[in-house]
């Protein structure tokens, strides 16, 4: 009998690219992020959830990844070279179900025989990308990893065959911190250090924010290789050379670099440091998701970052943080936070729709759907507030528009902004 359930179990792929990472201690990822990037850190801590939870994931997980990772559980992964050779050995094994991250082999997916395949949505897509995934047969679903995330997409057909479902967070039993209207005027930022992730937006308005605020310390903690730990580095250890020179020159003309302190990556140590912070500060304006804005929270330490896409989930704005639609609005709100003139009441019960047991429960019910099923999945969800927020709006007419004139793909807000960009590149 035991045999007959063993072979019923569904059989599940899913492929890691772990270069560069490959050596971090991984051991336990259930107190939180060793320092890596966040979309590593959810597949890592998928598979070690599902490894270690046999009675609630009741399926055959195989992984693929491109190098041995240090410390993993007893299991053991299979090395491959790309995803292509992903594919080959989904056919050798008969897979039924195999899930992929953003893009990886999306123009070689024909070499899949009967595996289904999922995409697992951390980054946003091209028009085209997303083209692709709506059309091709062999992609059963694509899951976003917040609701805001899928409103990018409303109107397009790629939103007829994608789910949502948010990255798991481990959440501790008891949140312990401090109040934060006692703590030290400091201020924290958590990530990698890169232009796309706006760190250099920080410190132009720092120099404004200690001339109000004397006492105040901005602890940095990542670098440019929570990525990639092979990444080439500036003299520093901070960016890339280039980065980090123009970080360099910022911190010496503003005369601010006595009160910047660069701590490098730290693992579950960083909650200690957010913990005797008043703020957190992402100014980023591309988070899907954001498990920075989770960690500040779990901290008690409120956020202040942009009112948009996946920030909209990850922080409750008003209560564990300040949203703000502009970035030169960041530095009031800071501001604010550090002298108490903007009180919160700090209501972060939210954060459980994040939980571990909540989140791969879903992931396990759509893995059942996506193998019980013989066609493409449909998905459609409603349009989530605020609709002001990247032209929502104008897509929830655009989806309604498209149904009844059956309107092509270009016609959706992606995909006006791709011929925008297309004819401005000429």
């Amino acid at each position: 009998m035991d045999g007959l359930l063993e072979m019923s179990k569904i059989k599940v792929g899913i492929f890691l690219d772990n270069k560069g990472i490959f050596d971090v201690n991984i051991s336990d990822l259930s107190h939180g992020n060793c320092g890596i990037g966040g979309t590593r850190f959810e597949i890592l801590y998928f598979i070690q959830y599902v490894m270690g939870n046999p009675d609630i994931c009741d399926i055959e997980l195989t992984v693929f990844a491109t190098h041995k990772q240090k410390s993993y559980m007893d299991y053991h992964e299979t090395i491959v070279t790309d995803v292509v050779d992903v594919f080959n050995k989904c056919n050798e094994a008969n897979l039924d179900i195999l899930i992929l991250r953003g893009v990886d082999g999306i123009n070689k997916i024909g070499v899949l025989k009967s595996t289904k395949v999922i995409y697992w949505l951390h980054n946003f897509i091209t028009f085209g990308a997303a083209n692709i995934l709506a059309s091709n047969n062999k992609v059963s679903c694509c899951v976003f990893v917040s609701k805001q995330m899928y409103d990018f997409y409303l109107e397009h057909d790629l939103c007829k065959k994608s789910a949502v479902i948010y990255n798991a967070v481990p959440i501790p039993n008891q949140l312990a911190f401090s109040n934060y209207t006692i703590r030290p005027n400091d201020v924290a930022y958590v990530g990698n250090i890169g232009s796309w992730k706006g760190f250099h937006k920080i410190l132009s308005i720092w120099k404004k924010i200690i001339k109000k605020s004397p006492d105040s310390n901005l602890y940095v903690i990542g670098n440019a290789a929570s990525n990639n730990r092979k990444v080439k580095m500036g003299p520093m250890g901070i960016a890339t050379p280039e980065y980090e020179q123009q970080l360099m020159d910022c911190l010496t003309k503003k005369n601010i670099g006595d009160s910047v302190h660069f701590l490098g990556i730290m693992g579950v140590e960083k909650n200690e440091v957010l913990s005797k912070c008043k703020v957190g500060i992402i100014p980023s304006k591309r988070e899907t998701f954001c498990l920075a804005a989770v960690d500040f929270v779990q901290s008690g330490t409120p956020v202040v970052a942009m009112k948009t896409t996946g920030l909209l989930e990850t922080v409750n704005n008003g209560h564990t943080g300040i949203l703000v639609k502009r970035f030169f609005s960041m530095k009031k709100a800071i501001l604010r936070l550090l002298y108490n003139k903007t009180i919160l009441d700090f209501d972060d019960s939210y954060l459980q729709k994040f939980a571990p047991n909540i989140v791969y429960k879903e992931w396990m019910a759509l893995l059942k759907r996506v193998h019980n099923s013989n066609v493409l999945h449909s998905f459609p969800l409603q349009a989530s507030k605020p609709y002001g927020d990247c032209f929502k709006f104008i897509g929830i007419q655009l989806r309604v528009l498209r149904k009844i004139f059956k309107l092509p793909n270009r016609i959706t807000r992606i995909g006006v902004r791709d011929l925008i960009y297309k004819i401005f590149r000429r």
